[in-house]
C-alpha cells in the first residue's frame, strides 16, 4: 500500500471535494418513513429483537411511552418482548444512533446532504445537557426533554435551516485543527457551528453554549456520507466502512458488502469509574462509524483528550495505520480505509472512543471510554 500514490490522492478528492450541508430537521416518520410501533437501535441486529441488551431495552420502553404506545412500562416491555414493537438496525434506514438511543416515528432527525447527489443521512438531534435517551435508562425526565426535542428545538433549528443551510466540513476542518477528535470531543466544532448559526434567540445561543457534544450527531451523519463515499473510490472491497455495537455484539461493514455485518462479541469499553464494581453495557452505538474513518479513537494522540487521558488509557491507544488506503486532508492527515482482512488475520486492535453506560439500563451514563476493538475476534457470516 502506497499511501501517497496518485491513486490515494484521487481517493481524498472524491472522498471530500463535495460540501455536506446541514439543512433539515424532521421527524422519523417524514425523514425515512418511520413506520408506528417501529423502533430503531444501533449497531447489527440483535440475535433476537424481542431480547435486546438492556440499555436499549430502557430506551426503547421510554420511546413506546413516549409514543402513546403503551400505558405503563410493564405493558411496553411485554409488547417489546412479544414483538409488537418491532426494533430494527437503524443503517438500514440511513440513520445513525449514538449509544443505547433509539428512533421512534416522533423522533427530530438531524439531516445532512450532498447538493451534489441530493443524497441525505440522517442521525438524532441532540436534547441539551441532562438526561438523553442515547444513555439508556428509564428517567422519567426524558419525556420532558424528548417533547422539547421533537417540538420547540426542532422546530426552532428548521427555521434557522430553512433560511441558511450549514456546511459542515470546512466546521470539522478547522476542530481537528483546533484539537477535536471529533468524536468523544467536539467543542470546538460546536462552537464554530454556533458561529454559523448566529441565532437571534437567545434560548438557542444558550443551549448551544451549554450542549458541547452537540455537533457529534451532525458529524455521525456527515461519516455515513464519507463512508459512502469510500465505498465508490475505496479500490480494496475489504475496506471497513462502520463499526457499530448493540450492547449484545459488535458489528463490521465493508465495501464489498455494504449491508452485511462482519460480527463478534461485545466487550464493554474501559474507562475511570467512580465504581469499579459497576456493571458496564457492551460495545453500544452506530457513532464508531467515526472512528473507523480515522476519526475518534484513531487520533487520541493527536488530540486535546490525549492530554488529559490516564496513562493506562493512553498505554491501550493502538496504531493501525498500517492497515490503512487512503487518507483525508480535513485539517491534517487523517487515516482511513482500513483494510479489515489483514486486521483480522493479525489480531490487530482498533481504537473507538465509546461511552461507557450502564449494563443494567438504570443508571444511563458512567463516562467517557475507549473501546479496544479485537479485530481478531470478528467472524464473518457464513455463506
Amino acid at each position: 500500500m502506497n499511501r501517497d500514490s496518485a491513486s490515494s490522492v484521487d481517493q481524498t478528492r472524491a472522498m471530500t471535494a463535495n460540501a455536506l450541508v446541514w439543512d433539515v430537521v424532521a421527524p422519523a416518520r417524514d425523514a425515512v418513513g418511520l413506520e408506528e410501533r417501529m423502533l430503531l437501535h444501533a449497531g447489527p441486529p440483535f440475535i433476537d429483537a424481542t431480547v435486546p441488551s438492556n440499555p436499549v431495552l430502557s430506551s426503547a420502553v421510554i420511546c413506546a411511552l413516549y409514543e402513546g404506545w403503551a400505558e405503563d412500562e410493564v405493558e411496553a416491555e411485554r409488547m417489546i418482548r412479544a414483538g409488537e414493537i418491532r426494533l430494527e438496525p437503524s443503517l438500514g434506514y440511513r440513520v445513525s444512533v449514538p449509544l443505547a438511543g433509539v428512533v421512534s416515528p416522533s423522533t427530530a432527525l438531524v439531516g445532512v446532504t450532498d447538493p451534489a447527489t441530493g443524497k441525505r443521512f440522517w442521525s438524532l438531534l441532540h436534547s441539551g445537557p441532562g438526561a438523553e435517551v442515547r444513555f439508556g435508562s428509564r428517567n422519567p425526565d426524558l419525556f420532558e426533554r424528548m417533547e422539547y426535542r421533537d417540538c420547540r428545538l426542532a422546530a426552532a433549528f428548521q427555521a434557522i435551516l430553512s433560511e441558511r443551510p450549514i456546511s459542515l466540513l470546512p466546521i470539522a476542518a478547522q476542530a481537528l485543527d483546533a484539537g477535536d477528535d471529533l468524536h468523544c470531543e467536539t467543542t470546538v466544532a460546536t462552537r464554530l457551528l454556533a458561529t454559523r448559526i448566529a441565532s437571534p434567540e437567545q434560548e438557542i445561543a444558550l443551549y448551544l453554549d451549554a450542549t458541547p457534544l452537540f455537533f457529534l450527531t451532525l458529524w455521525m451523519a456527515c461519516a455515513l456520507h464519507l463512508a459512502d463515499r469510500l465505498r465508490f473510490v475505496a479500490s480494496d472491497p475489504d475496506v471497513v466502512l462502520a463499526i457499530a455495537g448493540n450492547g449484545e455484539r459488535v458489528g463490521v461493514r465493508c465495501v464489498a458488502e455494504p449491508d452485511t455485518w462482519v460480527c463478534g462479541p461485545g466487550m464493554p469499553p474501559a474507562g475511570e469509574l467512580a465504581d469499579p464494581e459497576v456493571n458496564v453495557a457492551k460495545a453500544l452505538g452506530d457513532s464508531g462509524v467515526i472512528d473507523a474513518l480515522g476519526f475518534g479513537g484513531q487520533i487520541w494522540q493527536h488530540s486535546h483528550i490525549g492530554q488529559v487521558l490516564p496513562g493506562w488509557i493512553a498505554a491501550r491507544l493502538a496504531q493501525v495505520e498500517e492497515y490503512s488506503t487512503a487518507s483525508f486532508g480535513l485539517g491534517r492527515r487523517i487515516h482511513t480505509g482500513f483494510r479489515l482482512q489483514p486486521m483480522m488475520a493479525e489480531a490487530a486492535v482498533m481504537n473507538v472512543s465509546l461511552a461507557m453506560v450502564d449494563g443494567r439500563g438504570e443508571t444511563g451514563l458512567l463516562g467517557r471510554g475507549l473501546l479496544s476493538l479485537q479485530m481478531g475476534q470478528l467472524q464473518r457470516p457464513l455463506s
